[in-house]
């Protein structure tokens, strides 16, 4: 692409906002369009965020509006139909998580987007954050040796979660709507962020249930739930690292993380507030975890003031994908291979046995 700046479209304006201030403060691209449902919610977006083109089809805003990419942001079951509307038009992509609301869905837009040429990139955010960077340099490094064995605990505050309006107005869809697939869909950058550390995997046992069949908010709302809040997995992987998983509300007032990959020569624990958690290292000989300084250079040069940094690195790769030429990461690639985990797992769920991933792009141990 000959260009000094991209434009994008922005379909949805829920999370949608968060990522049109993600672009805007991008010094090459400006974000010219937003298509959301309510005209009026879409007004009001577009005006806070000097957009200057409004939709409520994201049909007529894909053909019409002067955008070179678009963003989808909508809830997982529309991210098909948008994609591939986007694609036709020769539109670059950038797609919400999860990629899709089934491997099928998935997998048609890999190969549609593969087929045409565009860049295709998903904003999986959290494999992007300088601790995770920093953690897999550190894996392949050799820090702690040969990973074994790891555990990680992925505790939600689901009332919080419910509750809060500042991403999109209908965060509680994920687990009141038939097509809102529950954490287990909500979450899917729990499941990229362990294949981005370990690689592929080989096979998954996994448990899925709503341990909180009804949630009381704050000001007396009661949100039922209809889609599981809680997954347990067993994951081998590829390398020969074991993975469980424990995915699970809890009443702390924030969402948690904690990752700890035991090796043959010490151990890493990632643990704290999901959106920034502290990296620390044990080596044979210590006693307890100290903790480290991530280096700068995992933090983006040009990051914005008040910009999440693994939200600014993704929004970086895609424009210098698009303008420069430079291989996207994650790609639908990426995302297709979380969707047959995802699926796995709710297969396993429902069967109560183990699930091979030997097909396919997981189709023997990585080289």
């Amino acid at each position: 692409m000959q260009a000094s700046e991209l434009r994008i479209g922005i379909v949805g304006t829920g999370f949608g906002q968060q990522t049109a201030r993600v672009f805007q403060a991008h010094p090459r691209t400006r974000v010219t369009a937003i298509c959301g449902r309510d005209p009026d919610r879409t007004a009001a977006v577009a005006a806070e965020l000097a957009i200057p083109y409004t939709f409520t089809d994201y049909h007529e805003m894909i053909s019409t509006a002067p955008i070179d990419a678009v963003a989808v942001v909508t809830p997982p079951h529309i991210h098909r139909p948008v994609a591939e509307a986007a694609i036709s038009r020769g539109k670059h992509v950038l797609c919400q998580k999860p990629l899709a609301e089934s491997v099928e869905s998935a997998r048609a837009m890999r190969d549609m987007a593969t087929t045409s040429g565009i860049v295709h990139g998903m904003d999986q955010q959290f494999r992007t954050m300088p601790a995770t960077l920093c953690l897999k340099d550190l894996l392949e490094e050799g820090a702690i040796g040969r990973p074994h064995s790891a555990v990680e605990q992925i505790h939600i505050d689901v009332w919080g979660y419910y509750a809060y309006r500042g991403g999109s107005p209908s965060k509680s869809a994920w687990f009141t709507e038939p097509t809102g697939g529950g954490f287990l869909l909500a979450l899917g950058w729990v499941w990229d962020r362990q294949l981005f550390l370990f690689g592929p995997a080989r096979s998954v046992t996994g448990s899925t249930r709503i341990a909180i069949p009804e949630a009381t908010l704050a000001d007396g709302t009661r949100v039922r739930t209809n889609a599981p809040d809680s997954t347990h997995a067993h994951v081998e992987f590829w390398s020969g690292l074991t993975l469980i998983t424990q995915l699970a509300p809890a009443r702390w007032g924030q969402h948690r993380t904690r990752l700890e990959i035991l090796g043959d020569e010490g151990a890493l624990l990632l643990s704290g507030p999901a959106s920034a958690p502290v990296l620390q290292y044990a080596a044979v000989t210590d006693a307890n975890y100290r903790t480290l300084t991530i280096p700068e250079r995992y933090q983006p040069s040009d990051l914005p003031p008040g910009v999440d940094a693994g939200a600014f690195t993704i929004a970086d790769r895609f424009v210098r994908a698009v303008i420069d030429g430079e291989p996207m990461s994650p790609s639908f690639d990426d995302a297709l291979r979380t969707q047959e985990l995802i699926q796995a797992i709710a297969r396993s769920d429902e069967t109560g046995t183990r699930q091979e991933l030997s097909s396919g792009i997981h189709a023997g141990p990585p080289s």
